[in-house]
């Protein structure tokens, strides 16, 4: 009776995406408020997962270190627990990844669930037939795990700012036919041409917002990395100096070579360039992470949006993910 007990637990441990449903078949939203700190993820794994090296594995791709920084920092805050003590206040955890061998499942597999157990919240349910497979399909995903979970915190973040966000950016976005929510304490605003600033002016986790439209002249059709920073760096340069003339933001060259990451995603029916990479005040102390997106409009011209962040005394992750959580929400409404 003991092990039927046990048994019984288990498989309701495991049963990530059966519905609550009320008694007319309808799906219940959980009542829980989701629980855990910016950038964390639990990960709960089975007996044979924890018994594996795989247990290892799995919280390395989690804590990866972030590209893009100036110091290093993990990608995700992650606490790992056996599916044995999954019970509780874990269960309303915002973000969970669970990992299970089920026996006789034709492949590997990633399923996703949401507002489980709490609200908000994303359970991801990573199954395979055998640790083998389970590792192929990790070495060969590891990119794509990390990214549906920071996806979820972006959604969360976002869902905040319909609530509190800079008016003052949202107004600035306006006058270029464009919208979107960044945090509320990005309030000082000023405009150049075809560009604007924005800031929050504090001297610990001051975050910055831009954004410039280039003419088609340019020929954005296919830009190399050394014309978006070439570009960058020319278009900050004129708008964004220090208290000295020989003063101005600039993109951080390591020989011969910017210190910046290239990836591109679709978004809203457009391909986004994404750079990330190390930016300083020229001939100046100040420093620290961006992250920008650049798109071409229908017009031909190319429009370019960037989160920077300085604040020299504490770590960068957790700003300049709250920057970006509000980037992804620019565009045309």
């Amino acid at each position: 009776m003991r092990y039927l007990r046990i048994l019984l637990a288990i498989v309701a441990s495991l049963s990530l995406l059966a519905c609550t449903k009320s008694s007319s078949g309808e799906r219940k939203s959980p009542t829980a408020s989701s629980i855990g700190q910016p950038c964390e993820v639990l990960l709960v794994l089975d007996k044979e997962v924890m018994a594996s090296e795989l247990k290892d594995t799995l919280k390395e791709i989690l804590e990866c270190d972030i590209p893009g920084l100036n110091q290093s920092e993990r990608f995700f805050r992650v606490s790992r627990v056996p599916l044995s003590i999954y019970k509780g206040e874990m269960l309303k955890m915002h973000s969970k990844l669970l990992v299970k061998i089920v026996h006789g499942q034709a492949d590997a597999q990633l399923q996703l669930a949401y507002d489980v157990d709490a609200k908000p919240q994303i359970q991801a349910l990573l199954s395979a037939p055998d640790i083998a497979s389970l590792q192929t399909y990790i070495r060969l995903n590891a990119e794509k795990v990390r990214q549906v979970l920071l996806d979820h915190q972006f959604s969360m973040i976002q869902s905040t700012f319909k609530r509190h966000h800079s008016k003052k950016v949202r107004t600035a976005l306006q006058k270029y036919g464009l919208d979107g929510l960044l945090p509320e304490e990005i309030a000082y605003v000023k405009q150049g041409k075809d560009c604007f600033w924005a800031s929050s002016r504090t001297n610990e986790k001051q975050l910055n917002f831009v954004y410039y439209r280039v003419p088609a002249s340019f020929n954005p059709q296919c830009p190399t990395l050394e014309d978006l920073v070439h570009l960058r760096d020319s278009v900050l340069a004129e708008n964004i100096p220090g208290s000295r003339p020989d003063q101005w933001v600039e993109t951080v060259w390591e020989q011969e070579k910017p210190v910046v990451w290239l990836s591109k995603r679709a978004q809203d029916g457009k391909m986004i360039t994404e750079l990330r990479g190390l930016w300083q005040m020229r001939n100046g102390a100040m420093g620290g992470p961006f992250v920008s997106y650049a798109w071409q409009e229908d017009d031909g011209q190319l429009s370019v949006i960037e989160g920077f962040v300085f604040s020299p005394s504490t770590d960068k992750r957790d700003l300049i993910r709250r920057l970006e959580a509000g980037m992804r929400t620019v565009g045309h409404k």
